[in-house]
């Protein structure tokens, strides 16, 4: 019997305008290794990160989305999916949070300016 696990989603609030995050999320497309940014679109505030990860055969994609709520404080909700597929697997699970938490890190250090 096979089952599909929900992808792992998270959102944030954080304390900085829509702009500093959007240019945060560039930096973090540098940083985070294996990972490129595959989908831009500042007018939609939409990015997408495709990644290859040992453990997923095609790979996992994060996708972004922003969302202005004043102009000190921004949104961001990250959700993790397969490539290709569903996530079926506990050990994939550990694998998208890990990625999530990677991105979440280093997202941070790009607000902060700790990475440029």
């Amino acid at each position: 019997m096979s089952y599909v696990i929900p992808n792992p989603q998270r959102t944030l609030r954080v304390n900085s305008n829509i702009e500093n995050v959007r240019s945060a999320i560039k930096v973090v497309a540098n940083h985070v290794q294996p990972t490129k940014l595959t989908v831009n679109n500042e007018i939609m505030n939409y990015y997408q990160f495709q990644s290859a990860v040992k453990g997923l055969d095609m790979g996992m994609v994060l996708e972004v989305c922003l969302h202005d709520i004043d102009s000190i404080k921004t949104d961001i909700h990250l959700e993790v999916r397969r490539a290709f597929g569903h996530i079926n697997s506990i050990s994939e699970i550990d694998d998208c949070w890990g990625f999530i938490n990677g991105c979440t890190n280093m997202l941070g250090k790009a607000l902060r300016q700790e990475i440029k």
